[in-house]
């Protein structure tokens, strides 16, 4: 598949006018990986075509190009039946799999019966489930490992943080925290492309974002988005001061109304395991795969 072809049949690119739009037809998503601005930086490629009763979208990796599951106003099963035959079509002209990815358990359901008697493979690699809290359990602080609530405590008695929000003027200083983050880091760790590449497009694109400042210098930052009532925490880096990463999260978090905060996945990473385990209790929201075989 080709954005040639995505054109042809009349999908035209995401741009960064299309976000309200966007947000209406993905209110009730709750995952990371569909947030509008998350989309934009880590596919090279998005592409979208819209009627009044649906809304689709394909994304670029480096595998190619892959439709997202379609969007409805209406819970109409029929029409959302015919709509993935059309993918299923357009996919197979192309000469390939049909392949979605980012799909809740309902929407695997749907699919596998949708294309009951034809081949497909589907799973789950729970590395990239995300974690999902509730408003009141990422700030009520009762963390299995109490460790982090005392290091979040000495922060707040040791340093004296200024929080200011991202925006143009202070481009710099994002890239200051992200050089420091990746001097102590293997690129390996890097599970999406180089992240630097990633903080250009959400600077480019105004992505709401934090910065912490100790005494003067750029220690942290943090990216977020709003998708309904779920906050987004797609990207943080900080500087290794005890406390720090706890404070930027609940600072962050609290300047926007979301009943849940999806801090994302740890990639099977240990650090990153052993970092959100501390924000229990919280849900672990599947990600599914789905490949459909063409014509068999």
């Amino acid at each position: 598949m080709t954005g040639a072809e995505l054109r042809a049949a009349g999908f035209v690119p995401l741009a960064l006018a299309d976000r309200e739009r966007f947000a209406a037809w993905f209110r009730d998503n709750q995952i990371l990986d569909l947030g509008f601005f998350t989309l934009r930086a880590y596919f090279s490629e998005i592409w979208i075509r819209e009627s009044p009763d649906l809304f689709e979208a394909a994304a670029a990796d480096e595998g190619g190009l892959f439709p997202l599951f379609p969007r409805q106003r209406n819970r109409d099963p029929d029409a959302l039946r015919a709509a993935l035959f059309k993918l299923d079509r357009l996919w197979t002209a192309s000469g390939q799999d049909l392949q979605m990815s980012f799909l809740t358990a309902e929407q695997l359901a749907f699919l596998e019966q949708t294309f009951a008697g034809r081949t497909f493979f589907s799973g789950c690699d729970e590395r990239f489930s995300d974690t999902l809290c509730t408003r009141e359990d990422f700030f009520r602080l009762s963390w299995k490992n109490k460790q982090k609530y005392s290091d979040y405590l000495r922060f707040y008695r040791e340093q004296t943080p200024v929080w200011e929000e991202v925006g143009p003027a202070r481009s710099d200083d994002c890239r200051r925290v992200m050089e420091g983050w990746c001097a102590r880091r293997d690129c390996r760790e890097c599970l999406f492309g180089c992240e630097k590449k990633v903080l250009e497009r959400f600077l480019s694109d105004g992505m709401p974002g934090l910065l912490c400042y100790l005494e003067a210098r750029p220690a942290a930052l943090i990216f977020g988005e709003l998708s309904g009532d779920t906050l987004f925490f797609p990207f943080a880096k900080a500087d290794p001061v005890p406390g720090l990463t706890v404070a930027l999260y609940l600072e962050f978090a609290g300047r926007f109304p979301a009943k849940f905060i999806n801090i994302g996945s740890d990639g099977g990473l240990e650090g990153l395991k052993q970092f959100k385990s501390k924000f229990r209790p919280f849900v672990k929201l599947n990600k599914y795969d789905f490949t459909l075989c063409p014509g068999r």
